[in-house]
Parts: C-alpha cells; sequence; structure tokens
C-alpha cells in the first residue's frame, strides 16, 4: 500500500472450513481469532459486506468483537475517505 500505518489482515476462515475468500462469509469468531493477537488502540477497517442487518452470520455483532471496528462501506471511495482521514486527525 505504500504506508507505514496501513496493513491489511488475513482473517482465517474457519466457521466455514478455510475454503472462502470472500468477505461477505466473514463471522465474528474468526475475525475475534484474529483480532486477539492485534494490538489495542490501532484502527480496524471491515467492509459492510460482512454484515446483514447488523450482524455477521454466526450472530456476533461489531460490539462483541475483541477490538471497535469501523464498518465501511463496500467501495473504493469510501474506502480512500477512510485511509485518508486517517493521515488528517
Amino acid at each position: 500500500l505504500g504506508r507505514d500505518d496501513v496493513r491489511v489482515l488475513p482473517v482465517a476462515n474457519r466457521f466455514f472450513g478455510g475454503n472462502i475468500g470472500v468477505a461477505g462469509l466473514l463471522v465474528g469468531a474468526d475475525l475475534n481469532a484474529t483480532l486477539a493477537s492485534q494490538p489495542e488502540g490501532h484502527r480496524y477497517l471491515l467492509p459492510d459486506v460482512c454484515l446483514s442487518e447488523g450482524r455477521f452470520l454466526d450472530g456476533t455483532t461489531p460490539a462483541d468483537l475483541l477490538r471497535p471496528v469501523e464498518v465501511i462501506a463496500s467501495d473504493g471511495i469510501s474506502l480512500r475517505r477512510a485511509l485518508v482521514g486517517a493521515v488528517h486527525q
């Protein structure tokens, strides 16, 4: 990404057996497994397609995650705005 302050975190999808490669099938339990090893106080962005009516497919919500996350629209403009906003804060 060309920035020291941005990382992309892989999330192993164990809920569906590990053969899933789309964000829309992420579940809270798998996200928590990844977030557990990540530092507190960082920003974590998730695309809105991870949620259906505010819940992950396993019934958890973003509030149930181990770290606060920001849910952003699944388009390039929203991602850019979230990343540019991080630079100007």
